[in-house]
């Protein structure tokens, strides 16, 4: 697919945090935390929100998340990954929880994340809420 026609390349062409560094960013993260970094940069209202969220909340048919106040498309790729990783959770189940079955610590995401960014060439300061906060500028 050519640079210019690619589908997040062209949704996330005004944010601050450019899509090559996101994608650097999530490169150094586990699967599940790069899952939770990829819902809050194309669209996740909040942490909160984000590591609260059920499977019945997503429609694969619709690449969309019901969030409290909206419904939000997601990328093909991303719902992908969710559905992939999710085949064999049950619907009033969380999509992320800890080994343990408990909703994941946002202090964990946060320590994750910023490990994640010491990681980085040049090294970053990426937050869950720098990852809101792009999109919205």
């Amino acid at each position: 697919m050519p640079f210019e026609d690619d589908p997040d390349r062209l949704k996330t062409s005004r944010r601050v945090l450019p899509l090559e560094v996101y994608r650097d960013f999530i490169s150094q993260l586990s699967g599940r935390d790069a899952l939770i970094a990829a819902i809050l940069y194309f669209g996740g209202p909040s942490v909160s929100e984000v590591l609260g969220l059920q499977v019945s909340q997503i429609d694969f048919a619709t690449n969309s998340i019901q969030f409290k106040d909206e419904s939000i498309v997601y990328p093909h790729h991303v719902v992908k990954q969710l559905e992939t990783s999710l085949q064999c959770k049950k619907p009033n189940e969380l999509v992320f929880s800890s080994r343990s079955g408990e909703e994941v610590n946002r202090s964990r995401v946060f320590r994750n994340f910023k490990n994640a960014s010491a990681k980085m060439a040049p090294p970053r300061d990426i937050s869950p809420a720098i990852l809101i906060e792009s999109r919205m500028r």
